[in-house]
């Protein structure tokens, strides 16, 4: 049973429910787990060209991700909904804290969008709303919309 190779980059063991959606999305699917802690995204590329993966599940902070799809690779993420540990839905708990698998998304890319930070002052309600240099519309450079 080979069929899709898809690599499992992460600490957790995926569910039941992720196996099975898995399987719904690519057929056929061998699921290789690697647990190994990484240093950067070129890293986690090189283990899945060895392992011969055709998709990859990778939990790993939004820069990582950012890195990889720079690198040409659109990892799968799975949306995971926080629920209480004793939800009938809680399907793995992670620190305490319970959660429910929703879907997978393919990575493409990541965009952050920041804003520049201005004085309000120690009483923040001391500033009138119409006073506020973010509720100025001619303020364009309060916004600002970087890739990440």
């Amino acid at each position: 049973m080979k069929g899709v190779i898809i690599a499992w980059i992460s600490r957790h063991d995926p569910t039941e429910r992720q196996k099975a959606e898995l399987a719904r999305l690519f057929g056929t699917c061998t699921i290789t787990r690697d647990i190994r802690p990484f240093s950067d995204a070129v890293q986690i590329r090189d283990r899945l060209r060895s392992i011969g993966a055709q998709e990859c599940v990778v939990v790993a902070p939004l820069s990582v991700l950012h890195a990889l799809t720079g690198l040409g690779l659109q990892p799968l993420r799975a949306e995971m909904r926080r629920v209480g540990t004793s939800d009938p839905d809680c399907e793995t708990i992670v620190n305490g804290r319970g959660y429910a698998f929703e879907r997978f998304v393919r990575v493409t890319g990541l965009v952050l969008t920041t804003e520049e930070l201005t004085p309000t002052g120690p009483d923040c309600t001391a500033i009138k709303p119409a006073e506020c240099p973010r509720n100025d519309p001619d303020n364009h450079g309060n916004e600002r919309a970087t890739q990440a």
